[in-house]
């Protein structure tokens, strides 16, 4: 299994900061704590933000529930959060049946 990879990028949008979290990966329990650990002391900035989860492996949902904490967390903040999921139909499934979907993305 490809380990969790997480990129952060600064760019603008409408000439407003964003941080962009790339997430891909094995996007499960055996990594969340570390995956947490890492976006946290990345977004601890005034900037919006936007979290692309993409190339994935595996997604369960410790990890749903982590982006969904990051989301609140943001918006709790101040500032704006756009998610994005780009799954395998099988992992789409998967994350529609959890009931998350529609309180995670945008």
């Amino acid at each position: 299994m490809k380990e969790v990879s997480i990129k952060l990028k600064s760019t603008s949008r409408k000439n407003k900061p964003v941080s962009v979290v790339s997430l891909e990966g094995d996007l499960t329990i055996s990594s969340v704590a570390d995956a947490r650990n890492k976006i946290v002391s990345m977004l601890e900035g005034n900037q919006d933000v936007e979290v692309k989860v993409h190339s994935v492996e595996n997604i369960d949902l410790t990890f749903l529930q982590l982006l969904y904490s990051i989301k609140k967390t943001i918006k709790a903040g101040g500032k704006d959060v756009n998610i994005s999921l780009d799954l395998s139909n099988d992992l789409k499934k998967l994350v529609d049946r959890s009931g998350l979907t529609s309180i995670i993305v945008n």
